[in-house]
């Protein structure tokens, strides 16, 4: 069965478009329709007023309605836009989610050290707001080498770590490739997935780590459940960082994920969700007193995306209070509805009264052009703030371009900025 992960499938085709229209402008969207950046970018009264408006709007609407600056690294005091982060825009938001790959916790097998990361988060704990953690099993974005920016810890691809007593595992974990996550061009099949196919293999084949662990294989599953042990322990204990909310992703990045799946070994619909299901009760059995976000992801190819993932997966999450989140919000989402990315649109109607939060699929875009749309309401199109808030969500995680666009005079500083 050939399935691909239809959300992220889609941002990684919305940065193709996005940095060939960077090239030169005017030049084709994914091949399909002209794009054109407006003289002077994006940095313009009009659409400065405009995101203002939305993002205020949605969190008056409400007071449990709160908008979150997406981190997928930290801002610290070193980082260039630290200090016009805290000042111009972190007193317009509720709070920060901030990404927590897993081998920058386990430094080596079985120790966990959270001290460096948890310094990190002292000066939004000092500024009073919200702090949430999307933690990442593996990186998304194509290469998930530890040595080169990877999250999964080194040893779980290890012959050693599949003996273990634990694991007892016929094999080293597997890792695959495809065209939207190709790996480095170590791995043995990187030709082949630029090419638009791909592959399997594991540590007995070749010593190059940078594809996507097959994350139901039982050396993945037990390592990756004594991690979130790990993290649900220490952030539940008396003195530790306060967390508002954790997401923890069951494939790669904070999501449920399973990209390049036609190479798993024995993939299915069925067994996917199994061990989907098997891992929402888990991180439940470990009683965090932190909210705790359940990633919702259909499958499948953009035309035809298979919803009953998402529905199974709030299904799984919904009796044990979690909330929900998918992080695909786009301007298709206006326009189809309710058919919208990951059936939010129905299943945050179906299930009220939780977190229910969409990060939206890309940085925006306030012309319309690009795939993700606009956040706030611009030449008769919804945007997708206000579309968010009246179909029941009550969190949002935005990209710091977006936010840095409405609050910063710093705007142009900011990766992603067009200006």
């Amino acid at each position: 069965m050939f399935l691909l992960p239809r959300a992220r499938i889609l941002g990684l085709l919305a940065v193709v478009g996005w940095f060939a229209m960077l090239a030169g402008c005017g030049v084709s969207n994914g091949g399909n329709r002209q794009v054109s950046i407006p003289p002077g970018g994006y940095n313009q009264q009009q659409y400065i007023t405009a995101y203002q408006q939305a993002i205020s709007g949605f969190l008056s609407a409400s007071n449990q309605n709160k908008a979150q600056a997406l981190m997928f690294h930290v801002l610290t005091p070193s980082s260039s836009n630290f200090n016009d982060f805290m000042t111009n825009i972190l007193p317009h938001v509720s709070g920060v989610s901030i990404g927590m790959p897993w081998d920058q916790i386990e430094t080596s097998q079985g120790h966990y050290d959270f001290s460096g990361f948890d310094e990190n988060l002292q000066p939004y704990l000092q500024a009073g707001v919200q702090v949430n953690l999307i933690v990442w099993p593996a990186t998304e974005g194509g290469n998930n080498d530890p040595n080169t920016g990877g999250s999964t810890p080194a040893y779980v691809f290890t012959q050693a770590w599949a003996n273990d007593p634990s694991v007892q595992a016929p094999h080293p974990l597997d890792m695959a490739v495809c065209q939207s996550y190709t790996g480095d061009s170590g791995n043995p099949f990187y030709s082949s997935a630029i090419g638009g196919n791909g592959g399997l293999w594991n540590i007995n084949t070749s010593s190059d780590l940078s594809g996507l662990p097959v994350s139901y294989e039982a050396p993945f599953i037990v390592a990756y459940q004594n991690f979130i042990v790990q993290v649900i322990r220490h952030y539940n204990a008396p003195g530790s960082p306060k967390i508002g909310y954790i997401r923890f992703g069951f494939s790669q990045g904070g999501e449920n994920s399973p990209e390049c799946n036609q190479y798993w070994p024995n993939y299915s619909r069925s067994i996917y969700l199994s061990y989907v299901q098997a891992m929402t009760t888990f991180v439940h059995s470990q009683g965090p007193s932190m909210t705790i976000l359940a990633d919702l992801h259909a499958v499948g190819a953009p035309s035809n995306p298979d919803e009953t993932y998402a529905d199974s997966e709030a299904a799984d999450a919904a009796p044990y209070g979690f909330g929900l989140d998918t992080n695909g919000l786009q301007q298709s989402d206006v326009t189809n509805f309710p058919s919208c990315d990951s059936d939010w649109c129905n299943l945050f109607s179906q299930y009220p009264g939780r977190t229910l939060s969409l990060q939206t699929l890309q940085w925006s875009d306030p012309t319309g052009q690009l795939q993700t749309g606009s956040l706030a309401t611009l030449n008769g199109t919804t945007g997708l703030v206000p579309f968010a808030q009246a179909h029941g969500a009550n969190n949002l995680e935005l990209y710091l371009a977006d936010l840095a666009l409405a609050y910063s005079p710093n705007y142009c500083s900011y990766q992603h900025a067009v200006c």
